[in-house]
């Protein structure tokens, strides 16, 4: 095999071979820069078909979390892959090596793949070979390769619910890598999260974006103490593999900043809002007072007016048809004032005992009912002759309206 072609991308070292496939570093020469090369050999013409339409759908994917497709080409029966360059292990020779992860990475690794995932699923192109070895990590960064030796085969018959379901063997794989007696609640979410990837548990996942919030709402709740979902109080050196709460806030340091500002804004509004109303209070109190210490001429005027306005008889019918009226035509301002003796009323007729209660400023209510007394003569009053009738209280009497 030539070792330059295209007269640009010269091969440097073969990583990894499979049947028909072998990866391979190289240097792009037009740039200059490294570069993952795959070598498809001895392709037959529906393959090389195949290759590069699918070359060409990887090429318009765009996410952080899947590596970038740069180039392809194809010369005979040999294609050729030109991919971003990773110098990095893979999930795989990560997890064989007993490389041990804390949770918090594997959380964020694993939320990071499936948003690789759904993104391409959103873009229409399923990965159908999803394992750890198409999985590149770089620190706790990682990539998703999308084509890889020993994948070709199954291109075409690939579907989004099985990329899914190599998800959960992903992530189980994953997980397997952690501490297992580590927030055992938080693990026992996620454990849910891999069930439902593997259809041992329903509702079975549909669609990957599904996944990749669920993961996110994990890790917020874990981490982020707006959630509750931490008390903040554990120390550094107790965190097992590495990774510190302080990283994982930082991660999640954009969102947490959004809440915290639109909480302060709501809370200033209220604040603004309550002083506005208390100002509006003190001021309007502040006129009461004045007003009151300064009646305006005007006012006082009409205020005597009111006083001698006569108030209105009332008249209703009770269930005995009896007419009850309340307080006679005379001005108010000659009426309640002062502590007043109930006078003897019984006998008299009701004008009679009108004037003589008008006479002693005592406000009064009377009630028609029929009696074998003459009609409009007074035959019994509530108050005992002689009690005390304070400002506000009504003498209540009752004329007879003839017998019926």
């Amino acid at each position: 095999m030539d070792r330059v072609f295209s007269d640009r991308y010269r091969l440097e070292e073969q990583l990894d071979e499979t049947d028909g496939a072998v990866l391979f570093s190289a240097l792009d020469q037009s740039f200059p820069r490294k570069v993952f090369i795959t070598v498809y050999s001895k392709c037959d013409p529906s393959f090389v078909k195949l290759f590069q339409s699918r070359a060409q759908s990887l090429a318009g994917l765009s996410h952080h979390h899947i590596m970038s497709i740069y180039d392809m080409e194809c010369i005979g029966d040999t294609c050729y892959l030109i991919s971003e360059y990773r110098d990095c292990l893979t999930l795989r020779e990560a997890i064989d090596s007993d490389l041990r992860f804390s949770l918090e990475e594997a959380m964020l690794m694993s939320m990071n793949i499936a948003q690789a995932i759904a993104h391409a699923h959103q873009m229409n192109v399923v990965h159908g070979h999803l394992t750890p070895d198409s999985i590149w990590l770089q620190g706790r960064d990682i990539k998703v390769a999308f084509l890889s030796p020993g994948c070709f085969d199954i291109w075409g018959d690939a579907r989004e619910q099985d990329d899914l379901l190599a998800l959960g063997k992903v992530l189980k794989d994953l997980f397997a890598a952690t501490p297992p007696l580590y927030k055992l609640e938080v693990r026992s979410n996620i454990n849910e999260v891999i069930d439902r990837l593997l259809g041992i548990r329903e509702p079975a996942y549909r669609n990957a974006a599904d996944v990749a919030y669920d993961l996110k709402m994990i890790i917020s709740k874990d981490a982020n103490p707006l959630y509750g979902g931490n008390s903040g109080h554990e120390e550094e050196d107790t965190r097992p593999y590495g990774v510190t709460s302080g990283e994982i806030q930082a991660l999640l340091g954009t969102q947490k900043k959004n809440l915290i500002q639109q909480s302060f804004s709501k809370l200033r509004s209220i604040v603004m809002s309550y002083f506005a109303l208390s100002m509006g209070m003190l001021l309007l109190g502040a006129a009461a007072s004045l007003f009151m210490a300064n009646p305006d001429p005007g006012t006082e005027k009409l205020k005597a007016t009111i006083e001698n306005v006569p108030v209105s008889v009332a008249k209703a019918e009770s269930e005995s048809s009896s007419t009850i009226t309340i307080t006679p035509t005379e001005p108010i301002g000659n009426l309640g004032k002062g502590v007043k003796a109930t006078p003897d009323l019984v006998g008299l007729q009701k004008a009679s005992a009108e004037q003589r209660l008008l006479s002693l400023g005592i406000r009064y209510i009377y009630y028609l009912e029929p009696s074998e007394y003459p009609t409009g003569t007074v035959f019994k009053q509530l108050q005992e002759p002689g009690s005390q009738i304070h400002p506000g209280e009504r003498v209540v009497f009752y004329v007879s309206s003839g017998v019926q």
